[in-house]
């Protein structure tokens, strides 16, 4: 099962800014929390693919190419969190 943040992301429709490089990196970790479309979810053992500043892939066993790897270890991830140090004025 994929968990996805927001319905299906069409990767090859990612904008990239004039000049800039996109890079896909996936992020492993002990414990990520996803979101099915009904409930949130903890995987065990899973990883959260992310392409620039958009999330693409939440789950087990992405099968795209990807620029970097980070092991995030023995880690709860919780991917889609908007800035948490933002203050509101």
């Amino acid at each position: 099962m994929v968990f996805r943040a927001h319905g299906r992301v069409d990767e090859a429709n990612l904008a990239t800014p004039a000049g800039s490089i996109m890079t896909t990196t996936r992020v492993k970790a002990r414990y990520v929390s996803g979101y099915d479309g009904k409930t949130h979810r903890m995987l065990e053992d899973a990883e959260v693919v992310y392409r620039g500043d958009t999330i693409i892939f939440v789950g087990h066993g992405y099968e795209g190419d990807v620029d970097q790897e980070i092991d995030g270890g023995n880690a709860i991830l919780g991917p889609g969190f908007i800035d948490l140090n933002a203050r509101c004025v």
